[in-house]
């Protein structure tokens, strides 16, 4: 009787355990294994579209910023503006220094497009002065940059835009070694930075710049006896 009770279990387990065998072997078939593929190929193929199309969108927004480039004619003492795209055409644009050189504070106006040098010398040689001790018997030369923001409002293919943005202006600038003496000072351009959020304070990002970057660079050049 007790084998009887022994041989019926153990059947019992091997007929569970042949039946749990065939639903695994059931859920790696050939078809299941198909779905799966078909759906992970699904979900790849969604995920590319969807890069790709962000990829497009944000392509076309850059499309639309307006970088400034610039173009200097040092005998009329004036920077320019140029576009750096055909198909952007600057309407007006107000530019922003930080002190001492908010003289120079104003508008860049249609059709020229142009920056004046002549206050922004000025201010540069006051500034300069204050920093720097002349040295007999040489000349210090300085190459630095000032910071400025232009808020630019501009055409791109029939729609007007408006945009914020920092650049650089670099200058040269050679001191003699008499005090008193006028410094020569060449406006070299000036280079893009980045695009600042459009309601961003220009003089809170100009002070944050100019307070903490390193601008200046110098050396000494001895005068030929």
């Amino acid at each position: 009787m007790g084998n009887k009770k022994r041989n019926a279990k153990k059947k019992s387990t091997i007929q569970n355990s042949v039946s749990h065998q065939k639903e695994k072997n059931n859920v790696f078939t050939l078809a299941n294994i198909m779905t799966v593929l078909a759906v992970l190929a699904a979900f790849l193929s969604a995920w590319y579209a969807k890069t790709t199309y962000d990829l497009a969108i944000e392509q076309q927004n850059d499309e639309k910023k307006a970088v400034w480039l610039s173009k200097v004619d040092q005998k009329g003492e004036e920077v320019e503006f140029t576009t750096n795209s055909d198909t952007i055409a600057m309407q007006t644009a107000y530019i922003t220094f930080p002190e001492p050189f908010t003289d120079s504070n104003g508008e860049i106006l249609f059709p020229k497009f142009k920056l004046p040098t002549a206050v922004i010398k000025m201010d540069l040689e006051d500034y300069l002065e204050s920093q720097h001790l002349r040295k007999k018997g040489y000349a210090k030369v300085i190459e630095g940059q000032i910071p400025f923001v232009l808020q630019s409002y501009y055409v791109f293919k029939g729609t007007s835009y408006s945009i914020q943005s920092l650049y650089h202006l670099r200058y040269l600038v050679t001191m003699g070694e008499e005090e008193g003496s006028f410094p020569t000072i060449e406006i070299q351009g000036f280079w893009f930075d980045h695009h600042l959020d459009i309601n961003d304070s220009p003089k809170e990002a100009l002070k944050t710049v100019w307070e903490n970057g390193n601008y200046k660079k110098e050396y000494w050049s001895k005068f030929a006896q």
